[in-house]
């Protein structure tokens, strides 16, 4: 599979890093709206790799849009005291922007990666509508992998465990028996903001958990990933649990909500179909 990142500012270079491990790629290709950014890119990741697993190349928006998996980094981050529907506005618009200049092929595979994740790919999907193949929201994983931390420092069973609802702000965990429910849902929800009060986040995370969802999509071994897609039963886009499929094609794994998850995700869906979802904030 030929992948590429469009998109080398703070996220896009540890997604590039991140992706240099990643077995199922034939091809890495790196643009930006600044080459030179590309370019910077792509010399700190032929420094981390002696004897890299596939080719890596800086290209221009046309070849990367001619990519089979297209990761869109562009974006900013939620700033302490922004809300999700100021950051909405601003990278919704940047997203429509990138992706009538990279224009992806009619099968490609779109991932997109900027914040509010869950809002910001709906927003992509309407707007590419058959001009590419599955658009697919990246976060849950991480928000997976925060909840089996949360579990663990608390003693609790981290199986069988998995999240719902929307990444980050609006992550809802599942897991049984509910013990400390609040606290771990909190421990969730606030990751992010707790690592920037150190300063600006370096998504190391992010990287590594995007590597795993490529391997997936570039094998279509159907293992299960947390990404943001339309729920059939809902009639939303919303984090959940899927099985990745040869060419994108996503299969959602039904799950069993046990009480409190249940009830947080009524709150969610019951807000989502009430408001502007470009205005939606925290309502967990």
């Amino acid at each position: 599979m030929i992948v590429s990142v469009f998109g080398t500012g703070n996220s896009g270079a540890a997604l590039v890093h991140g992706l240099l491990n990643a077995h199922g790629i034939e091809e890495l290709r790196i643009a930006s709206h600044r080459r030179v950014s590309a370019e910077a890119a792509y010399l700190d990741a032929v420094s981390s790799t002696i004897d890299p697993l596939f080719p890596i190349r800086v290209v221009d928006a046309h070849a990367s849009g001619e990519a089979e998996a297209i990761v869109l980094s562009s974006g900013m981050q939620i700033p302490e005291g922004a809300s999700a529907g100021f950051v909405f506005d601003q990278n919704a618009e940047m997203l429509r922007r990138v992706c009538d200049t990279v224009s992806p092929r009619d099968d490609s595979i779109v991932i997109v990666i900027a914040s509010p994740v869950d809002d910001v790919t709906s927003v992509v999907r309407d707007h590419l509508g058959a001009r590419a193949g599955p658009v697919i929201g990246f976060g849950g994983d991480l928000d997976f992998a925060r909840l089996r931390h949360s579990l663990r420092i608390r003693r609790l069973p981290c199986k069988p465990i998995t999240i719902v609802g929307e990444h980050g702000r609006n992550a809802i965990p599942v897991f049984e028996p509910e013990e400390d429910y609040s606290r771990v849902a909190r421990d969730i929800r606030t990751h992010l903001p707790r690592i920037t009060e150190g300063g600006r986040p370096r998504n190391l995370a992010t990287g590594a958990w995007l590597a795993e969802l490529v391997e997936s999509l570039a094998n279509g071994a159907g293992r299960t990933h947390i990404v943001s897609a339309p729920h059939p039963a809902f009639g939303l886009a919303l984090t959940w649990p899927f099985r990745v499929q040869e060419q994108g094609r996503l299969e959602m794994v039904e799950t069993q909500l046990p009480p409190l998850a249940a009830h947080d995700l009524d709150r969610l869906i019951d807000a989502k179909r009430r408001m502007d979802t470009a205005r939606l904030d925290s309502v967990l």
